[in-house]
């Protein structure tokens, strides 16, 4: 909405709709952890979303691009998704101006750029790589 409120419906198989449960939902209901956002997003089990303050959060299968480290990664637990938007960590401090979806990794556009910003790049793009067939 143009008050910055996200509503989401529909499949919620892995925890895509951010309401803290697997459940489907078949008429629009407000995702309660999020307040002021300016973009969201939505692909396939995963969604993300940008705060007006510069916050990502992502949830679903998307968080599956949380993980820290490569050798972290546990099938089961991506499977699993995140049922509540969760902050990306690994952003604090960068203002998140966009964000985009793929299957299993996430794409941003910040306000600014810095070396600590092209090695998370460079992590998540080898880490989608281990995905690609």
């Amino acid at each position: 909405t143009t008050s910055g409120v996200v509503y989401a419906w529909g499949s919620g198989d892995y925890g895509q709709l951010g309401h803290g449960s697997d459940e489907h939902q078949s008429t629009p209901s407000r995702v309660r952890s999020l307040e002021g956002v300016t973009k969201v997003v939505a692909h396939g089990d995963g969604s993300a979303a940008v705060t007006k303050t510069g916050n990502l959060y992502i949830w679903g299968t998307a968080a599956c691009a949380l993980r820290s480290s490569l050798n972290s990664i546990d099938e089961w637990d991506l499977l699993q998704g995140t049922l509540l938007p969760t902050h990306t960590e690994a952003l604090t401090g960068k203002f998140v101006t966009n964000v985009d979806l793929g299957l299993c990794h996430v794409g941003v556009l910040s306000a600014g750029y810095d070396e600590e910003n092209a090695a998370l790049v460079r992590e998540l793009t080898e880490w989608a790589a281990l995905f690609e067939t």
